[in-house]
């Protein structure tokens, strides 16, 4: 780990380092279906130099907020209801 540029040590034990970052407003929502994904995950390095790297993923759900008023018409759909009446 490095602190101002010096590797720092971690005793051994359990640790959580909180961390945060901000993603685009324009980012997708998660989908999964039969023809394809998107999926996101974050990543953390736990560089040693006198042993491999520990490496850990773990994945997270994004749900966008969506203004329906600026999508396009043409995404719209009209449902009409029709009432005939035969004598």
């Amino acid at each position: 780990m490095s602190a101002g540029g010096k590797n720092a040590r971690i005793e051994a034990g359990n640790h959580r380092l909180p961390f945060s970052f901000i993603l685009p407003p324009t980012v997708p929502s998660s989908f999964e279906s039969k023809v394809g994904y998107v999926r996101y995950t974050a990543e953390a390095t736990m560089e040693r130099s006198w042993k491999f790297n520990h490496v850990t993923r773990s994945a997270f759900t994004v749900i966008s907020i969506v203004d329906l008023n600026m999508e396009p018409m043409e995404y719209r759909v009209n449902i009409s209801f029709y009432t005939l009446t035969y004598c």
